[in-house]
């Protein structure tokens, strides 16, 4: 079961000596078979949506080959922290799946379906599987920039800023971390009745 911001599964595939453009082929009528729907596909892989149902949301699925591996990476979209092993299914399902299609499938109908599969490909454009993923240092710059206060999103940072002073002039003060004194907070501003009742905004 997998916990996180976005719980993800991910498994690797040796292509076993199987062409690239062979085992995309194959992939993909594996994820046609699992009624996922292929939202974009280059020569490198594809990255394909899960069937939603009542009780699941769904997950995107991120096929990528390279070398002579495949890497197969399942990942919710429904803003859930736990999974409950449902990206851990997807991959499973198609790992079985991709073994029976390649059984079922003849080498001549293999071979048109490649053909067809490459016919249809925009080999022109930049391959999005390919484009690098952030460095770390661009993911601190990017998280610091919520705290930078910029023309459309101007008083948030500001507000967050603030709070954030206060809190660390609290705990210079002598304020616990984690649980404050009722005294602490009073005296940095807490709502407290009769303070209001003497006059104290």
């Amino acid at each position: 079961m997998a916990i996180g911001i976005i719980p993800k599964h991910q498994e690797e595939i040796p292509l076993h000596a199987l062409p690239p453009l062979e085992f995309l082929t194959i992939a993909t009528e594996t994820a046609k078979r699992l009624n996922w729907t292929i939202q974009y596909q280059s020569l490198s892989g594809f990255i394909a949506q899960s069937d939603t149902s009542i009780i699941n949301s769904n997950s995107k699925i991120k096929l990528f080959i390279e070398g002579e591996t495949a890497t197969i990476l399942s990942e919710s979209t429904g803003g859930e922290m736990i999974d409950f092993n449902k990206n851990k299914k997807n991959v499973q399902a198609f790992l079985s799946a991709f073994t029976t299609v390649q059984s079922g499938i003849l080498p001549e109908e293999l071979s048109v379906k490649l053909q067809g599969l490459y016919d249809s490909l925009d080999l022109t454009a930049a391959d999005l599987l390919k484009v690098s993923a952030e460095s770390a240092t661009q993911k601190v710059k990017n998280f610091f920039s919520l705290f930078i206060p910029k023309r459309d999103f101007f008083f948030t940072p500001i507000l967050v800023d603030l709070n954030l002073l206060i809190f660390i002039a609290m705990m210079i003060s002598g304020a616990d971390f984690i649980s404050p004194s009722s005294e602490i907070l009073a005296n940095w501003g807490a709502n407290f009745r009769p303070f209001i009742s003497v006059g104290q905004y």
